[in-house]
């Protein structure tokens, strides 16, 4: 097994009559229907940084610099 693959971080739960699983970047969700027929749907999660944009700026545009005048 290859690193990648054992470092994966998938987490699941019970959801009315099927589960959903999630890992860091995609989830998944598979249910029964009535008939007993299987319908599942899967897709990617957006990243933080394409969500918000704004976390990609460096962070010294956030911490003002101080700066002394005469001193």
């Amino acid at each position: 097994m290859s690193t990648p693959e054992r470092d994966l971080i998938v987490g699941g739960q019970a959801v009315i009559e099927g589960v959903m699983m999630r890992t860091p970047n995609a989830y998944a969700i598979a249910v029964r229907k009535a008939d007993g027929t299987i319908v599942n749907t899967a897709a990617r999660l957006p990243k933080w940084s394409e969500k918000y944009p704004i976390l990609k700026l460096p962070a010294h545009f956030f911490i003002p610099l101080r700066i002394k005048e005469g001193k």
